[in-house]
């Protein structure tokens, strides 16, 4: 989900009003924490505009249809640095949005999950009217081709309470 091509780092320049005299290695924007928060600014800014796009895109062939995403949730801070999704962005662009956790054991309290989901939504609340919807999975595996869900029962128990408490 990063692109160090000539044509993506001067459009980062531009965006960061950086130098060419500015060195913009992997390395130096992990490592330096003005280049590496103009970089998060710049790819979400950049994810935006592809979303806005792909949304266009769907209405012209299909009048009336929006785009949907499934993201993490909003209080999980690597879904804006590695998922280059920013829920307040693209909110206003989109149909609908969907923010999804796993948690992978039977353990894991749906408490905790509803106050996550709630703090998520909190977090985008104004952004737009766009319908948003919080959602829990315990996590799969591949085994061979097939995707395999560890507490299936589970799930669906955690599905129906967030169905039932809304």
């Amino acid at each position: 989900n990063v692109c160090f091509c000539e044509r993506c780092l001067a459009a980062f320049r531009k965006h960061a009003g950086l130098s060419s005299g500015v060195s913009l290695t992997p390395q130096a924007i992990q490592n330096d924490p003005v280049l590496n928060k103009a970089w998060i600014d710049f790819a979400l800014e950049q994810s935006k505009r592809m979303i806005i796009k792909w949304d266009q895109r769907i209405a012209e062939a299909r009048p009336g249809a929006r785009l949907f995403i499934n993201g993490g949730q909003a209080t999980n801070p690597r879904v804006m640095t590695d998922g280059r999704l920013d829920w307040r962005r693209i909110l206003p662009h989109i149909g609908a949005g969907q923010m999804f956790r796993y948690i992978g054991s039977p353990q894991a309290s749906a408490t905790s999950f509803h106050v996550e989901s709630l703090k998520s939504l909190e977090l985008v609340e104004g952004a737009a009217k766009t319908p948003m919807m919080a959602v829990l999975t315990t996590g799969y595996m591949r085994v061979g081709e097939r995707m395999v869900f560890n507490y299936p029962e589970l799930t669906t128990l955690q599905m129906v309470q967030m169905a039932a408490i809304g």
